[in-house]
This record gives C-alpha cells, sequence and structure tokens, in this order.
C-alpha cells in the first residue's frame, strides 16, 4: 500500500462470516467512460459467495468506486479502486519489520482488459523494509492477487532491484537468501545438510492479520495464511503475459504507472515555532538521583480525535503552505513530556520533532529539530512511570538523534516519539498509515493504538493536563 489514490494529504508528520458490500454512490466523479465499464464488468461476476477459509475474502468490504483512478501498466489502461474493510483490520508480516499495516491501505481492486477480455482481481501488495525506506520507488515486497470471492490466482515477490518470482507450488528453486534489509521467518525444521555438506535454508514470508480493537472484544479475532516460501519461487523473465502488479499497488509515483488524478503537492509541514537551541542545556535540570521518581508521557494529538484518520480539515496546527496561506489540512502531532520529581521539586520539559523547512510528500526530507511543545495541545496520552536508568535511555536517545533528517515517512514527529520510548523499554505499536505519494507513523493510528491497548505500566487519559515546563537550576 504505498500509493493510496486518496485527496491529498499531508502528516507531521487500528471474523465472521460476511458479505461484501456494494457502495451506494450513484456517479462516479471521475467521467472516464473505461471506469463505467470497469464497475459494470465488476458487478456482473461480484455476486459469488467468498471462500470461508480467506478471512480477508469473508470480512466485510466496500469498493471505493467514488475514488476510481485510471492507471497505465503494461497491459495498457486500467481501473484501481480502493478497497475498504469495514472493521479495523490489520496487518504484520515477516518481511516488513515490526510496523503494522492496515489491511484497506494495501488492498485494491485491478480492472484491466487483456486480448479483448475484462478481468477483476484484487491485488493485495505487502512492502518490505526496503521499500518502506524508499516508498517513492519501484516496489518491493510480496503482492498477493485473487479473484473477489478469494481464490488465489498468484503470489509474487518483487525484490530490491526489480527482480520478480513467482510462486510455483511444488517448483524446484535455488534456496537464495532475501536482501539483507529483509527480515524473514526461518525454521529450525527448514535447515538441512545436502550430501555435499551444504547448508540449505528454506526462507519463507508469512502474514498475521488480527483486529486488536477493544470496542467489542467478542468481535476481535486473528489468524495467519500459509507461508510463501522462497524455494518454491522462480524467476518471471519477460512473461508477455504477465501484469505489472508492483506498478499497481505502488501507485502513480513508484516505477512506471502512470494515474489520470491530480497529485499537485501544494501543502506543507508545518516547522516548529519555539524550537530548542541547545538540548544538552535544554535538560540540564535533571539529575540521576536515588531519591527522585521519573516519568514520560506520550502526548497525542489526533487529527480527527478518537479516529485513525490520518488528516482533517482545520489548520489548529497552525501549518502554512508555500504561498503562506493558512494550511486547510491538520495532520495532528506527537511529542513527549519528561518529568522529574525530587521532594516538593519538579523538572518537567516537552520536546517533539520537526522539519527546519517546510516538507511535503513529494520533497519530505529536511534537516530536523526538536521543538518545545509546552503550549502544544492533545487529546490523548499514555504516562509511564520508570526507573532512572531508562529516563535518562531516553533523554540520551532524544539527544543523540535531535538533529536526524526529518523524513516523512521513515521519521516524522511520531517515529521519533516512538523510537524514543523504545530506548526506555516501552514499546508501542508502529502502525503504518498512508497518504499520497507516503507511508508511515502517524499520530491519528498511534492516539488509537493507545486508546485501545492496556499497556503495562501505562495511565491513558483522554484529558488534557497542564504540562507546562517546569522548574530552573543553576
Amino acid at each position: 500500500m504505498k500509493r493510496i489514490y486518496n485527496l491529498f494529504v499531508l502528516l507531521c508528520v487500528g471474523l465472521f462470516f460476511t458479505t461484501c458490500k456494494k457502495d451506494t454512490h450513484s456517479s462516479l466523479p471521475n467521467a472516464d467512460p473505461f471506469i463505467a465499464k470497469a464497475k459494470a464488468y465488476f458487478l456482473s461476476v461480484s455476486s459469488a459467495t467468498s471462500r470461508a477459509d480467506n478471512p480477508r475474502a469473508v470480512a466485510a468490504r466496500t469498493v471505493r468506486w467514488d475514488q476510481a483512478t485510471v492507471v497505465n501498466l503494461s497491459v495498457g489502461r486500467a481501473v484501481l479502486v480502493p478497497v475498504r474493510y469495514d472493521k479495523e483490520l490489520f496487518i504484520r508480516t515477516t518481511q516488513g519489520g515490526p510496523n503494522n499495516f492496515h489491511l484497506s491501505n494495501l488492498t485494491h481492486l485491478l480492472v484491466y482488459q487483456s486480448k479483448g477480455l475484462f478481468h477483476a482481481e484484487v491485488i493485495t501488495g505487502f512492502p518490505d523494509t526496503n521499500y518502506l525506506w524508499h516508498p517513492r520507488g519501484h516496489f518491493s515486497g510480496i503482492v498477493y492477487v485473487e479473484d473477489w470471492v478469494g481464490n488465489a490466482l498468484a503470489k509474487y515477490l518483487y525484490e530490491q532491484g526489480g527482480a520478480i518470482r513467482k510462486a510455483v507450488p511444488g517448483s524446484v528453486a535455488a534456496a537464495v537468501p532475501p536482501p539483507a534489509a529483509v527480515s524473514a521467518s526461518v525454521s529450525p525444521a527448514a535447515v538441512s545438510v545436502a550430501p555435499s555438506n551444504v547448508v540449505t535454508i528454506e526462507v519463507c514470508y508469512q502474514i498475521t492479520g488480527y483486529n486488536y480493537s477493544t470496542a467489542s472484544p467478542d468481535e476481535g479475532f486473528a489468524w495467519s495464511e500459509a507461508p510463501v516460501c522462497r524455494p518454491s519461487m522462480v524467476p518471471v523473465d519477460d512473461d508477455p503475459v504477465a501484469v505489472d502488479y508492483g506498478d499497481a499497488v505502488g501507485g502513480a509515483s513508484g516505477g512506471g504507472g502512470t494515474a489520470s488524478s491530480s497529485s499537485a503537492a501544494s501543502f506543507s509541514i508545518a516547522i516548529g515555532h519555539n524550537l530548542i537551541a541547545n538540548i544538552a542545556d535544554y535538560f540540564k535540570c535533571f539529575i540521576n538521583t536515588p531519591f527522585s521518581t521519573y516519568q514520560v508521557m506520550v502526548c497525542v494529538d489526533q487529527p480527527k480525535p478518537g479516529t485513525r484518520d490520518a488528516w482533517t480539515f482545520s489548520a489548529s496546527d497552525g501549518s502554512v503552505d508555500i504561498g503562506g496561506k493558512t494550511n486547510p489540512f491538520d495532520v495532528g502531532h506527537t511529542f513527549l513530556v519528561f518529568t522529574e520529581t525530587t521532594g516538593g521539586n519538579v523538572i518537567t520539559r516537552n520536546v517533539g520533532f520537526y522539519p527546519t523547512t517546510l516538507v511535503q510528500p513529494l520533497s519530505p526530507i529536511a534537516k530536523g529539530a526538536l521543538n518545545d511543545d509546552e503550549m502544544h495541545a492533545y487529546n490523548i496520552s499514555g504516562s509511564f512511570t520508570v526507573s532512572s536508568t531508562l529516563f535518562f535511555n531516553m533523554l540520551t536517545n532524544v539527544e543523540q538523534n535531535s538533529k536526524n533528517t526529518y523524513d516523512l515517512d521513515n521519521n516524522n514527529c511520531t517515529t521519533f516519539a516512538i523510537n524514543a520510548l523504545a530506548a526506555g523499554h516501552i514499546y508501542l505499536p508502529s502502525t503504518i498509515g498512508s497518504w499520497l505519494f507516503g507511508m508511515g507513523n502517524d499520530p491519528g493510528d498511534l492516539g488509537e493504538d493507545i486508546r485501545a491497548t492496556n499497556f503495562v505500566g501505562m495511565t491513558r487519559s483522554t484529558d488534557q493536563t497542564v504540562h507546562m515546563n517546569a522548574g530552573v537550576c543553576n
């Protein structure tokens, strides 16, 4: 899910048998007659009952024809349509690192013509860690191709560098390790010693789905699907009938696919208004003593409180676009509050991570800087009491990374906070959200992760408390 054809948005940067929902939109905003033809064909073949053994196919979902886009692929013009799951369904993969992905952000309906015949396929792209670091390049990861009812049509492995392998059950292929940056599951039972005394390792890629929303515990579920093992995947060499699914899941800014929708990138991420000149001086009042107690609070300003939405129409974050006009998108923010209490003396410092220059999805990287966020509002927080060792580990992490590059996809304000907390052995979920031309951590998802999960030692609050800086020292 790297290129989602939605309204342009920026970030500062959450099983039971059901039938699919037909969308109720009476007209398509795109007047391209090819979309109307694609929709008519899909509706004529989508009435069959979904396979009960495919949890992704039986879950309630809606085809968003109002967001349909015409793309140019190797087979010619095709229609790409987002598929939205009604419940908060998430996917974790062995090649996607410790990240959680929205299934809705990974899944599209692809309708195209080949040799005069229409085809309708559900494509689900599971990105690997290489693609997460460079979402504007060629897609790399696993692509599942299925029909609407959940029958498997093909599975492809897109490797960094452009090589493609196709799963062929029962085939014999050389067991070649995957790229070093891609994590993979290796079972001890899969290691064998051949007569030549060469150790062969069978590398397998697996996806796990789950719903950890606490809104209705009885409706929660989790599943895992059969792994795709590399020895059963053979190279795809100039297959004349292959569809370039990597371009489809990669989107308009990937390697080759072009969309007919507008991709203007005119809005930018807000920069800090109260930058911290010297973080060591800012933290100098914190002293490691055996008589003090230590607390860290992660504060999340969700764009739309109580939802995983990555944006909303508002200018509450004060960001501006390149022309100096108010940005109508509120993309939220995540920041940390550190507090040391010694007797009646309280030291508090607020810190958040920002770009020093304007950042936007098509220009996502800038020098980073820390900001004093004592005046920043938030709607949900999680507080943790920690030992002095873990507290100062987090302060050190913040100091060491204070001038790191701000990257909208890989090191934004939310990523920075998650990583700093991990240095103190506080491990919050890394849920990946998507926006036009990018994907990464975001305040909407982090806020809902905090709301939905009872982390050990965490005090959750949905009431904003006073978090002004406090305490002075020589």
